[in-house]
């Protein structure tokens, strides 16, 4: 999936490596519609517990966990890319 020029400054901003933000829109199972027809794509912590149950280190979980990636997927694009915010609800339904 491409990268917005936004998401590739966004990311370095923030310190989201490439190979997690793959991570998170190969693996991330919850998709849920924000704005503007987007959609914010994160892993739940069931996908987190059966990655961990087939031996991913825990420390590469965390990583893709703490992420929210937010797509047009129309376009096949990443328009930005978030930390996830501990106990937030904000993408999550």
């Amino acid at each position: 999936m491409n990268m917005s020029k936004h998401a590739t400054v966004r990311a370095q901003q923030r310190g989201i490596r490439r190979p997690v933000l793959d991570l998170i829109l190969t693996l991330g199972d919850r998709k849920t519609r924000v704005a503007g027809g987007l959609w914010a794509i994160s892993m739940s912590d069931d996908r987190a517990a059966e990655l961990q149950r087939a031996g991913v280190p825990a420390q590469e979980i965390e990583r893709v966990r703490g992420v929210n990636a937010i797509v047009n997927l129309e376009r096949e694009m990443v328009v930005t890319v978030e930390h996830a915010i501990a106990n937030s609800r904000r993408y999550h339904r």
